[in-house]
């Protein structure tokens, strides 16, 4: 079985950063990961960018973008 974990968030790049860090100590490898980010500015990109070695790992910024239309972003 494969998952897709979708985190939706409006900066909060601290809760992000711990979030990430706990992905990569999953055994488990059979997901991906979907950060959908809200927030005015692009704050999280350098976040993301030291996690890029998660596999799966997609980052969306849509500025203005709220929790529910981030959970159902068509990619």
């Amino acid at each position: 079985m494969f998952y897709s974990i979708i985190l939706p968030t409006f900066g909060r790049p601290d809760e992000v950063e711990n979030f990430l860090v706990s992905i990569k100590n999953q055994e488990l490898r059979n997901f991906e990961v979907i950060v959908v980010d809200g927030s005015p500015d692009d704050i999280l990109h350098p976040v993301i960018d030291r996690h890029k070695d998660i596999p799966g790992l997609m980052y969306l910024h849509e500025k203005g973008m709220g929790a529910s239309e981030s959970r159902n972003l068509r990619l």
